[in-house]
């Protein structure tokens, strides 16, 4: 085998699809998501690029070519050649990075609840007045993005994701959502004293009183059948919790907060 970085245009693109007469179907997500990564400046030159075969067909990376044609976008990629076909086996069966690992690799405590932490806040800036479901709104938050909002406050969102871990109870704290708005609270100017109190509150729901909004939500939780809302849920229902608790309201019943648009948490008073 023989590897070397080549620039591949479109043009070079579409001719080496040519030579795809029997690859696997392209995958409409998997192509879109690339597409993205051309369009928004993220795509980077790694390890995994062409593979083509001793008889010039192409036996790995052709949703990688077809973004290259389908986007016009030229970008360098390793291209390895004189491959022995008995390779596609083995192609692509290990497990795909998500935004966990690559925090993980950065030395990131919590990598699972902070990569949902992460994603739902980006989301809560960028996509408020969408619901987060589909390719589209997937491919607004990719794994650089996360690892990029980690690095701009690290301490920051291991306070907030230690904190959501450390008072985590099914199906009242869930930590990834939970996290996003203890961490947009403190971006909102609240202490950290206020924020872990409400915390405590919402999973112990100790000395609490009558039509006190966390006692109401607490009270609705236990109650529901859904377990397993949407993270887009949650953080809708913990910032609804946490403006009523914060700004002295009362509730009787705890009704989820409907969406889009988010609501948006209340800055200290």
């Amino acid at each position: 085998m023989e590897s070397k970085t080549i620039l591949i245009t479109p043009e070079l693109a579409e001719e080496l699809l040519t030579r795809n007469p029997r690859n696997r179907p392209f995958a409409k997500s998997n192509l879109n998501y690339l597409k993205s990564q051309l369009n928004s400046g993220e795509w980077r030159l790694t390890h995994q690029g062409i593979a083509i075969c001793l008889d010039g067909t192409i036996l790995d990376g052709q949703h990688r070519l077809k973004a290259v044609q389908e986007t016009g976008i030229s970008v360098e990629m390793l291209v390895t050649t004189s491959i022995d076909p008995d390779v596609f086996s083995v192609l692509d069966t290990g497990k795909k990075r998500n935004g966990a690992d690559v925090l993980s690799v950065n030395g990131a405590n919590n990598t699972h609840c902070m990569a949902a932490a992460i994603r739902n806040f980006l989301l809560y800036k960028q996509a408020p007045n969408l619901v987060w479901s589909g390719h589209y709104v997937a491919s607004m938050v990719t794994n650089l993005h996360i690892l990029e909002k980690y690095k701009s406050d690290p301490e920051g969102w291991q306070w907030a994701t230690a904190l959501a871990k450390k008072f985590e109870m099914s199906g009242i704290v869930v930590p990834g959502p939970f996290g996003c708005l203890i961490y947009a609270a403190r971006c909102q100017g609240h202490a950290v004293s206020t924020l872990e109190q409400f915390a405590e509150n919402v999973k112990e729901g100790i000395a609490l009183k009558r039509y006190d909004p966390i006692l109401a939500f607490r009270n609705k939780r236990f109650l529901s059948s859904d377990k397993k809302q949407r993270s887009q849920s949650w953080l809708a229902n913990y910032i609804k919790v946490f403006n009523y608790s914060l700004t002295g309201q009362e509730l009787k019943i705890f009704k989820d907060q409907e969406f889009p648009p988010m609501p948006s948490v209340v800055g200290r008073p």
